[in-house]
């Protein structure tokens, strides 16, 4: 008999090779010899334990395909003629799926009675858990857990993150499918199982054309997709539930997609990932469109998740701290992670990161059949969860070091407001309510996290809802509905927001900085990916493209003026929006009605401008010494604040705004300094205070006055800063709390290994010498977690003395800047005469 065997080394063929004449099977007799046979019933090729052990870890780790690992081990067998090697790679690709599935199975105790051990758990769990999330039997007890009062709810709450990939897509296979294909963790992982799916969807009976939910204008996922692009795809992407806190996938969190980001898959995804938490008191759940999709959840779930109701009435949610500036200021209120009390430091933003890692095996994967796909995705997703969890201890400690930085950072912040304003006026502070208030709407009245500007301010909001009023008003006198599709007010604000998309782009804000003088140095990350700058750029043109078909549907008469869109720069587009058309073209196409909305949405804005670019210079006056990279910081938000200003007041100096408007003027380098809205100190300095201090007052207004305007910056200062210090405190309170569960799931990982090894359901030698090994391992993490607990003090204090020395250093660096900057602008007696003088004859 003849025999193939792959080794790590090179591929044998092994002449008239024999088997035992004894009851067992061939493949059972390679086995004992440390063979692994690519089929069972006449094996003709095997492979050696560690080929199999060598190419999974490579895989995982490098993402090497098995026809590059077959082909390198052709070329270390015969490096002239590798051609004439036999060709294994089916035999191979078949006995590495058996053999990552025997790896599971045996690694997460499914080869063991390990149910036994675990009755909360779903059966037949194939998947790693995160061993810091507190898990009721686990590593935390449900007297603990019911003990937790409610004002400390963060450290009994399990973080969860929501999002979808559109890059683990899967072909259209029909000729190829292989309908004989099956997962065989047969959805006891992390991807849900195919059928149950397709039975689920059945019964949600999702609608073909998807209505987002709210009136958010963020980017809601189910529109960002081209579907034309996926019409090849039988499954367009996943949707996936992670912990929010150390980016462990979750059981059972993984879903196809078929159309988009549909809700109902997000909810399957979401409730069997929650579907073990029945002691757990609080979930909270971050995800991009939070705002919309947590609107109807309950009534979408009641019906086919009855059993699950009480676990959804006790979710929360938010929006990831990156994504929530896309939204609204009304999310950015009741759904921002620094507002909400109990939410620690959490982001919200891990799951982002592992997309990266997972879409390399993307190219691999969408090209296999269902089974296979899912076995493959499910193996990514153990491997990512093994490594979050062996580096646990110094990704703790890591964050425990941050908190205690940021909580020294926030405190200091607070107690210079605190110093500078009035103990009653604190006092008055401390009894406002921080809850937000809503009108009978649901829009936004008053918060104490932003700034009150007064009824009488205008925004673009208000110019906004002023249009479309008098646009109902006038339909209505003439007899007709304003069909919302064609609004003009929508028409031209939904132009403005694509003009503003085109300030990301730093090519268009250097030619507008040009008018301050000045340097944008952050709207794009020095290291940002060409490839993300040309989705974006992409993304841009075909926006812009089907706003110039609305604006010819609009105005007919402009179809030979509106050329095409440049997909390599759209940011360089025109998009043809009123102030694009001097005075005889606007006359000429019709649109002066178009230009009047134009005009009194850019006023509204060039006002919020204005507002923001005070608020970001009164933040210059909270400073701290070393603090460098945070003025700098800020100091780019004023002049990116500056730049859209200048972009308003020039196009409303095109549409007619007059040039000596009272509060809308043009902004120089020199006005973005300023008194801070404070009154001025006889003998304190002879600037005059700048003028967008004063913009916007209007008489009987709140904020007349530049001390009222001054107190309201320091309310909202102060608010904010001490949410800011309330977030670090909670997050040093849960990470203690994380230590301490992270500890007992170790050993207690490590009880039930022991266990198992000593159990009469387990003869087999090698069965049980695994059990002792995966106990030693599972020691030796809580061993190595002691000892990095017991390192955190030491650690601390050299935090601490290292941000002092930076602070040092940076003050001695500001005096010897200020120093030279002085020296530079002290003028000599007799210069200063000269110029007296130079004066006089002026004025003569």
């Amino acid at each position: 008999m003849q025999a193939i065997v792959l080794t790590p080394h090179s591929t044998q063929s092994l002449e008239n090779w024999s088997y035992w004449l004894r009851v067992v099977s061939i493949w059972e007799q390679l086995i004992e010899a440390r063979l692994f046979p690519a089929s069972w019933k006449r094996p003709e090729t095997a492979f050696t334990f560690t080929a199999l052990r060598h190419f999974h870890i490579l895989s995982l780790t490098s993402k090497i395909t098995p026809y590059d690992y077959v082909r390198s081990l052709s070329k270390l067998t015969d490096s002239v003629f590798p051609q004439d090697v036999e060709n294994r790679l089916r035999e191979f690709q078949r006995a590495m799926r058996f053999w990552r599935s025997f790896t599971l199975q045996r690694r997460t105790g499914q080869a063991y009675p390990w149910d036994r051990y675990v009755p909360h758990r779903n059966p037949h769990s194939l998947t790693i858990r995160c061993p810091a999330c507190p898990e009721v039997g686990y590593n935390m007890t449900k007297e603990e857990m019911d003990n937790i009062p409610e004002d400390k709810r963060h450290l009994g709450t399990k973080f969860n993150s929501l999002d979808g990939n559109f890059k683990l897509q899967r072909k259209k296979k029909p000729k190829k499918e292989d309908p004989e294909d099956i997962a065989i963790n047969d959805g006891d992982a992390y991807c849900v199982d195919s059928k149950l799916v397709k039975a689920y969807i059945d019964a949600a009976r999702p609608p073909d054309d998807f209505k987002p939910e709210g009136n958010c204008n963020h980017l809601r996922a189910d529109r960002l997709q081209d579907i034309a692009k996926l019409k090849t795809m039988d499954v367009t992407g996943v949707v996936a539930c992670q912990c929010a806190r150390h980016g462990l996938f979750e059981p059972g969190g993984i879903v196809d997609l078929k159309k988009g980001e549909a809700y109902v898959y997000t909810d399957l995804a979401l409730l069997k990932s929650v579907s073990e938490y029945s002691n757990i008191r609080w979930i909270v759940v971050t995800y991009d469109i939070w705002c919309q999709y947590h609107i109807n959840l309950a009534p979408r779930t009641q019906e086919i998740f009855k059993k699950m109701a009480i676990i959804v009435q006790r979710i929360t949610g938010a929006i990831p701290k990156m994504h929530i500036h896309n939204h609204k200021d009304l999310c950015g209120i009741l759904w921002n992670l620094n507002w909400l009390a109990n939410m620690g430091l959490t982001v919200g933003e891990l799951i982002e990161a592992v997309w990266a890692e997972l879409n390399i095996i993307a190219a691999s994967t969408r090209e296999m059949n269902a089974g296979n796909r899912h076995d493959s995705i499910d193996d990514a997703c153990v491997s990512w969860n093994w490594d979050k969890l062996v580096h646990m201890a110094d990704t703790l400690t890591r964050l425990y070091i941050t908190a205690n930085s940021e909580l020294r950072r926030c405190q200091t912040a607070l107690d210079g407001i605190v110093a500078s304003v009035p103990e009653e006026i604190v006092a008055s502070w401390n009894k406002m309510d921080i809850s937000p208030q809503l009108d009978s709407k649901g829009d936004l009245v008053y918060s104490v996290f932003q700034v009150n500007f007064g009824t009488d301010v205008p925004t673009q909001q208000a110019a906004y809802a002023k249009m479309k009023q008098e646009e109902r008003e006038r339909e209505k006198s003439q007899g007709e509905a304003l069909a919302e599709a064609k609004s003009d007010t929508d028409l031209v604000a939904l132009g403005l927001w694509h003009e503003n998309q085109q300030f990301v782009f730093p090519s268009v804000c250097s030619q507008l900085i040009n008018f301050l003088r000045i340097k944008v140095r952050r709207l794009v990350k020095a290291k940002a990916d060409a490839v993300v700058l040309r989705v974006q750029r992409t993304k841009l043109a075909e926006d812009i493209r089907d706003y110039h078909e609305l604006m010819l549907e609009r105005v007919p008469l402009a179809k030979t003026f509106i050329g095409s869109v440049n997909f390599d720069q759209p940011e360089h587009s025109p998009l043809f929006i009123p102030s694009d058309f001097d005075i005889n073209q606007r006359k000429h196409f019709e649109i002066m009605d178009l230009a009047h909305i134009e005009m009194e949405l850019r006023v509204g804005a060039a006002y919020e401008k204005i507002f923001l670019i005070r608020i970001q210079t009164s933040r210059v006056r909270m400073r701290q010494p070393g603090a460098q990279k945070y003025l700098r910081n800020l100091d780019n938000d004023t002049q990116i604040e500056a730049t859209g200003y200048m972009a308003h007041l020039l196009a409303l100096h095109k549409l007619g705004l007059p040039k000596h408007h009272p509060d809308l003027k043009p902004l120089e380098r020199s006005h973005l300094y300023g008194t801070d809205g404070k009154p001025l100190v006889p003998g304190s300095r002879k600037a005059q205070e700048s003028w967008i201090w004063a913009a916007g007052r209007r008489e009987g207004s709140s904020i007349q006055d530049s001390a009222a305007w001054s107190r309201e910056l320091d309310r909202v200062k102060y608010f904010q800063r001490r949410a800011f210090r309330d977030r670090c405190l909670e997050e040093i309170e849960i990470i203690r709390e994380e230590f301490t569960r992270v500890r007992r799931a170790f050993l207690k990982t490590a009880d039930i290994w022991s266990l198992l090894s000593e159990s009469p359901d387990v003869p087999e030698p090698g069965r049980r010498a695994y059990a002792i090994k995966q106990a030693n391992q599972y020691m030796g993490l809580a061993v190595r977690l002691e000892k990095t607990m017991d390192l955190i003090p030491e650690k601390l204090r050299e935090a601490e003395m290292k941000e002092q020395r930076q602070v040092e250093k940076e003050t001695q660096r500001l005096a010897a800047l200020m120093a030279k900057k002085a020296a530079k602008q002290k003028i000599a007696p007799e210069e200063d005469e000269e110029l007296w003088e130079a004066d006089a004859l002026l004025k003569t």
